[in-house]
């Protein structure tokens, strides 16, 4: 249903994903042992997170309307009595009823959105008043509509004459507040963002900002327990690292990381105060302090189905099903795909002049992949398709096509592409840093005390 409400500012409030109006910002969302993740926290997350995206710019812009219109209604001496609030909400409820045939009622349309009564009716007072001081300016008389578009014009002089002025957060420390706007006789907070965001955005996005925030204090705990403290050497160690990675990964010496991250819209002077970067530059801080030399050889050398040889395989793939599977993913069971394979495979053998890429092509029931046809990439023995493919692929040379293989979805062809030998331990420190940073977090997590007391519990890494 479409409602032809009195301007666009309720629109907004109908649209939201009906967050009710958010509790005082010191209450206590999560505790890490001991330490709280407050509403005050949460909401300057969001602000400094979302205000370069779409519904961040929407926030800031509703934020600052708001507090444009209270700060003249506070100047003016403008007040909204109960009894208008309760005035327009029987007026709204007849409207509501009356476009809608009598088939729903104001609240019924409130609760279908999410938005909860007491919600609205804070936006009716900023409506109201907002109303009331365009009605004087105008000379509307109380008892003749206000056009929308003239609530609209008034409130972009009233931006107009607040000359407004955004600003620079990003050299703030990660968790602190600063203004993000500057207007005549007044600033907005990243936290009177935060909380404009906080009803805007859906409720699980919010939440997972929360996880977020519960993770970085569980690692800036485990920090000063031990002592220890993220420092801009660190910082500046960390993007190096990251800089020598990208050519390694790529392969491209003349990329930068820096080109990299203006991509992303940032810089290294961003980077340095974004709380995911703080955060996981102190997890690996964590890790090297809890792990010698010896601890690392001794991963790379117990992991070699990780860290070993790899092969470059692709396959073509014939799904099957098993005899009582009763959702028939595949019209042949296993006893057919075996045998349907066999006389691919035959059909390679007896006919040179077809190519495993043609046969790929023409039979294989693998999703298709971009780039080489049916290409798995490289794969160690631990692999989602197993060790035997690890096995049977390491045994041909690049060119070969294996014997039918078995999975548990069907039977497949390889050929190998290629092979590489075990990379060197230098090479895949960093690896073997992720691999105990995830194996630090999780432990931390299960003993750290972690209480969440707003929405469900978060899993571990999430």
């Amino acid at each position: 249903m479409s409602l032809s409400l009195a301007a666009p500012i309720l629109l907004l409030a109908l649209a939201g994903d009906g967050t009710p109006s958010a509790p005082a910002p010191e209450e206590v969302l999560a505790l890490v042992q001991g330490t709280a993740v407050t509403r005050r926290d949460l909401r300057i997350r969001l602000a400094r997170r979302h205000r370069g995206t779409e519904a961040g710019k929407e926030a800031e812009r509703q934020s600052l309307d708001k507090i444009l219109v209270a700060r003249e209604m506070e100047k003016r001496g403008v007040t909204v009595e109960d009894d208008e609030i309760s005035a327009r909400l029987s007026s709204l409820g007849i409207q509501v009823e009356r476009e809608s045939g009598g088939s729903t009622t104001l609240e019924e349309e409130l609760a279908r959105v999410g938005v909860e009564l007491e919600a609205f009716r804070a936006e009716l007072v900023f409506l109201v008043g907002l109303e009331k001081m365009a009605r004087a300016d105008f000379g509307t008389p109380a008892e003749i509509p206000l056009p929308p578009v003239k609530l609209n014009l008034w409130i972009e002089d009233l931006r107009d004459s607040s000359k407004i002025e955004k600003l620079d957060t990003s050299s703030l420390p990660p968790g602190e507040d600063g203004p993000v706007a500057r207007f005549r006789g007044g600033t907005m907070t990243l936290e009177q963002l935060g909380e404009e965001l906080e009803g805007a955005l859906p409720a699980d996005q919010v939440q997972k900002e929360l996880r977020v925030l519960v993770g970085k204090k569980l690692i800036s705990t485990a920090l000063e327990a031990r002592g220890l403290e993220v420092v801009a050497a660190d910082l500046d160690a960390e993007i190096v690292r990251r800089s020598r990675a990208l050519v390694q990964d790529t392969g491209i010496p003349g990329i930068s990381y820096p080109s990299v991250l203006e991509a992303q819209g940032l810089d290294e002077q961003m980077l340095r105060t974004d709380e995911e970067f703080v955060t996981e530059v102190g997890v690996r801080k964590l890790v090297l302090a809890e792990h010698d030399e010896a601890d690392y050889l001794e991963v790379y050398e117990q992991n070699q189905d990780l860290y070993g040889p790899s092969v470059q395989v692709r396959h073509l793939f014939l799904r099957a099903r098993e005899d009582d599977d009763p959702y028939r993913t595949s019209g042949r069971t296993f006893a057919e795909a075996k045998k349907a394979i066999e006389g691919l495979r035959k059909q390679l053998d007896d006919d040179p002049t077809l190519s495993f890429t043609d046969l790929i092509q023409k039979s294989s029931e693998s999703p298709s992949t971009s780039g080489v046809a049916g290409d798995l990439g490289f794969i160690h023995r631990k692999n989602p398709l197993g060790e035997e493919f690890f096995d049977v692929a390491s045994a041909l040379e690049p060119g070969d096509v294996s014997r039918p293989v078995k999975s548990k979805a069907g039977y497949h062809l390889l050929q190998v592409m290629a092979k590489k030998p075990a990379p060197p331990f230098e090479e895949v420190r960093d690896a073997i840093t992720g691999r105990l940073a995830k194996e630090l977090f999780q432990r931390l997590w299960s003993e750290g005390g972690v209480e969440i007391r707003s929405g469900e519990r978060p899993a571990p890494g999430k």
